[in-house]
């Protein structure tokens, strides 16, 4: 029989964290991180990195892997995270794997190989050159395919994605074929009314500023600049006009509010397309104990 391992999944904001913790008290488990941002240090609120207190005593894995300046892949990702799980059952705990990074749960619960070329740095040096829309413009041309999983703004994976198209022409493995066969995975989804989820991610913005977002955000950027990959977050980038005085406190929280619900919006239509998950409606509990009950009845 295959070892078990149970996926929370979701959009941002609707509780992943604190159901995770939930199924590891009741299961006897261990919970690994999913979140691309949450493996860089010293980015803990805009993050949304569980805290100790949050955390209740349950070990968690994959957070804080990395400084801000150093480059980190999903296929490190998949490596690390994959060991991660593999030890936890080898102790005869239960892996919980939780977060809304869908490509780094993919990474894991699919057969995907990030094994593609080597970086070519006189190209990329080229690429990096160029303007956003030039580069999506070029990855349109050259891998129309690729261009349709990738967003215009995420400038690291256009450029990888030219690079690729340029050195081997072949997709990259961000499909769903080639099921890990290994384990078991148990995957929850959680959900919640467009309309309730955002007020969530509003609320949860204004508490980041009330926790010291704005402080958090102001020693990266005067340690790391804004040019980094992990300095592109979701609260932080919008902070660079507000500390060269281009725009006001007011300007930012709008700003992070606003790109949190189209970043929720982009992952609810990644994990719609996942056909192994059992979505949860969040507003028919009252706690991350009671939905943990349900997802463990749910499997009797």
């Amino acid at each position: 029989m295959k070892q078990e391992v149970y996926v929370v999944c979701g959009p941002t904001a609707t509780g992943k964290s604190a159901l995770a913790v939930a199924l590891a008290k009741k299961l006897g488990g261990e919970v690994v991180s999913a979140d691309s941002m949450q493996v860089y240090r010293k980015m803990d609120i805009g993050t949304a990195k569980p805290t100790q207190e949050e955390r209740q005593g349950i070990a968690h894995h994959m957070l804080d892997i990395v400084d801000p300046d150093e480059a980190y892949s999903v296929a490190q990702y998949q490596r690390q995270a994959g060991e991660c799980i593999a030890d936890i059952l080898t102790r005869n705990r239960v892996p919980i794997l939780a977060g809304g990074s869908g490509l780094y749960i993919n990474a894991i619960t699919h057969s995907l190989d990030f094994s593609g070329p080597a970086c070519n740095d006189a190209l990329r040096e080229e690429l990096l050159s160029l303007p956003g829309e030039k580069l999506f413009e070029m990855l349109r041309s050259e891998d129309p395919e690729a261009a349709r999983r990738i967003h215009p703004n995420n400038v690291k994976r256009v450029i990888r994605a030219i690079e690729i198209a340029r050195t081997e022409p072949r997709t990259m493995p961000y499909d769903f074929e080639g099921t890990s066969g290994e384990y078991a995975f148990r995957i929850v989804g959680l959900t919640l009314e467009r309309p309730a989820l955002y007020r969530r991610i509003d609320s949860r913005v204004d508490r980041m500023m009330e926790l010291g977002l704005v402080e958090e955000a102001g020693m990266l950027y005067n340690t790391y600049g804004s040019g980094l990959p992990s300095m592109q977050a979701i609260g932080y980038k919008e902070f660079a006009p507000y500390f060269q005085g281009a725009a006001s406190l007011e300007d930012v929280v709008f700003t992070i509010k606003r790109n949190t619900r189209r970043f929720a919006k982009r992952q609810c239509t990644w994990f719609a397309r996942d056909s192994r998950i059992v979505w949860i409606d969040v507003s028919k509990y009252d706690s991350a104990c009671t939905m943990a009950d349900c997802v463990l009845e749910s499997k009797q």
